[in-house]
């Protein structure tokens, strides 16, 4: 029985309730000596949110790359709250600035085309390096035969690799 056979597939592990406790117990914390940061986090923070509902994979990479990028565009907020002494008033006031806004949704959004595009951009370089390989194989089989004639064997697998780099 090879190793393969013994895994079984990976699931979502549900989240685990002693986190959720501690999660709840720092919200608390943050909601009672803090308001106004909590409010402005709360906001802020609904793109990631919406990103870690929604995300379908195991290692949680959109949620990874939304947050963080999410949390970038929310620290210039955070900071000028830190500066009034993280009051509700200026929370009210960073809530209702529509260019604070801008620049955290904005951010979140840079988060998601690079979840989106970073894919894309790596399968196309390995594909491109292994379609550079795969011909540089054929050119090395072909100074092979040259050189030593009917003692290289033919084979059907670089006659469909002849092809595949003609196309």
């Amino acid at each position: 029985m090879s190793i393969d056979a013994d895994k079984t597939p990976a699931t979502k592990k549900p989240a685990n309730f002693k986190t959720g406790i501690f999660f709840l117990i720092v919200s608390l914390i943050f909601l009672i000596f803090l308001p106004g940061l909590s409010l402005v986090l709360f906001i802020g923070l609904l793109p990631t949110l919406g990103a870690i509902i929604s995300d379908p994979t195991e290692t949680r990479a959109q949620a990874f790359c939304v947050g963080v990028c999410n949390i970038a565009g929310l620290a210039p907020s955070v900071h000028e709250l830190y500066s009034s002494k993280f009051s509700m008033k200026a929370a009210y006031t960073l809530i209702h600035n529509e260019i604070n806004l801008l620049i955290i949704l904005c951010a979140a959004a840079i988060g998601w085309v690079i979840f989106f595009t970073v894919p894309v951009i790596t399968t196309v370089f390995y594909k491109s390096r292994d379609r550079s390989t795969l011909q540089k194989l054929v050119r090395r089989y072909d100074e092979l035969k040259e050189t030593w004639g009917d003692a290289v064997a033919s084979s059907s697998a670089i006659e469909n690799l002849r092809s595949k780099s003609s196309k």
